[in-house]
């Protein structure tokens, strides 16, 4: 199985800025998504004490996390 070479974090960074705008605010969008998908993922997870500590009931959690990741 072949590996795509990742760049250092500086590379990435300027290769980054040189994207046109609009190829950016793809890449956040994408990032925001997946960002969401994983923290509703996480709430399934915690237990009725860390729900109570976010104020959060298993009603609320299982509900956020059925979301769709592109829904606020």
């Amino acid at each position: 199985m072949a590996t795509t070479p990742s760049l250092p974090r500086e590379n990435a960074l300027e290769t980054t800025k040189a994207m046109p705008l609009l190829a950016r605010r793809f890449i956040e969008i994408v990032c925001e998504w997946r960002r969401r998908s994983c923290s509703r993922h996480e709430l399934l997870t915690l237990g009725q004490r860390d729900l109570g500590d976010v104020r959060l009931t298993r009603c609320d959690a299982v509900s956020e996390a059925n979301k769709p990741f592109w829904k606020k």
